[in-house]
């Protein structure tokens, strides 16, 4: 049978991070794209050739949206998922996806449970990813419904089974006048609700690295679309953003142009809310305990604190064994395997660190 998944892993000057994810899909029979915008290209590029399912495309400088952009001719499956360089996608639950996805012409994506993976001088800390993903529904078919299901809970869906025609589709939207990461991540996500509904079936599907040396004071990483909708600055990406979708809405169901726009924002709305400011700044008394805390660890010579961690991390290793425990054995030799990868790595000189590449 032929693969009907294709895994797309954009990369940027870390060469360490994208031979490992490599070594882990070489075990499939997916096919592999990879659009690499470093100076140089991958010191083991020619060796990629003996992995007959990679496709290895060196793009010297060339931005995100562009190099991604011209690979997409190269996908031939019906059904794709990006998947950050330091992360990996499961490949018997991206297979069950995409099996869904072909068998539910309704659905647009698919995906699973996720597992972050912290590591440390101490090993690997595991928790789980997304807990909101058990309350996803998006399953209306009204497509402004879903839309505003959509951040009822919001859980990030990038890295999910897509349909190939959904990438396409935003491909073709001008995705060149919206800079900022977080809102084409954003676009991504609506435009897929709008064309489809989307599952989270219960199976573990991937383990993302938490590094902790995201490019967080990069605006274009940091600011989200309650940023570009109010300022002035942004208003042409607002409204391609807002044109963009709205058009998609009223080509979809028929409805104006006027009533897609209110639709999306509504939607909006529910997000920036939601999502967005759902956790206020504390007034300073209910920051009181914490600063006695602090004033506890001077006194105690940090045993307190200490304690404290070491009670925190217990519970969340209880905390994930409960929840793990709902997948089969062989999750359980997936995680393994994956946990053993991530061990093995060495740890990240500043060239490997750099930032992953998303939207």
């Amino acid at each position: 049978m032929q693969p009907q998944v294709t895994i797309v892993i954009p990369t940027h000057q870390r060469p360490k991070y994208l031979a490992r994810a490599l070594s882990y899909y070489a075990q499939t029979d997916f096919p592999v794209l990879v659009a690499d915008s470093s100076p140089e290209a991958c010191a083991g590029s020619r060796s990629l050739a003996g992995l007959g399912n990679v496709v290895y495309r060196h793009m010297p400088g060339v931005a995100f949206l562009e190099k991604v952009r011209s690979i997409m001719p190269l996908v031939a499956t019906p059904c794709m998922a990006f998947c950050a360089d330091d992360d990996f996608t499961v490949p018997r639950a991206a297979k069950a996806c995409a099996e869904f996805l072909m068998a539910n012409p309704d659905h647009a994506s698919c995906q699973g449970q996720y597992v972050m993976a912290l590591p440390s001088a101490a090993g690997v800390e595991l928790e789980a990813g997304y807990p909101a993903n058990f309350q996803v529904r998006v399953d209306a078919d009204d497509p402004a419904q879903r839309l505003r299901q959509l951040f009822s809970p919001y859980v990030q869906n990038f890295y999910a089974v897509h349909r190939t025609s959904t990438w396409r589709a935003f491909y073709a939207l001008e995705t060149e006048k919206i800079p900022h990461y977080c809102v084409l991540e954003l676009l991504g996500a609506m435009l897929a609700a709008i064309l489809g509904k989307h599952r989270v079936l219960p199976l573990f599907y991937s383990v993302r690295d938490r590094f902790l040396d995201e490019d967080r004071k990069n605006p274009l990483r940091r600011e989200n679309i309650d940023i570009v909708q109010a300022d002035p600055a942004h208003a042409l990406e607002y409204e391609t953003f807002l044109a963009s979708l709205a058009g998609r809405l009223s080509a979809q169901t028929g409805c104006t142009e006027q009533t897609a726009r209110r639709e999306v924002e509504t939607a909006l709305d529910l997000f920036i809310q939601g999502t967005l400011r759902a956790n206020p700044r504390k007034p300073f008394h209910k920051k009181l305990p914490k600063y006695a805390g602090r004033l506890l660890d001077l006194v105690s010579g940090g045993r307190r604190k200490a304690a404290a961690q070491r009670e925190a991390a217990r519970q969340r290793a209880e905390d994930f064994q409960r929840f793990f425990s709902g997948f089969d054995a062989a999750a359980g030799a997936e995680l393994a395997s994956i946990v053993q990868r991530i061990t093995a790595f060495a740890a990240p000189t500043p060239l490997q660190a750099s930032t992953r590449e998303q939207p």
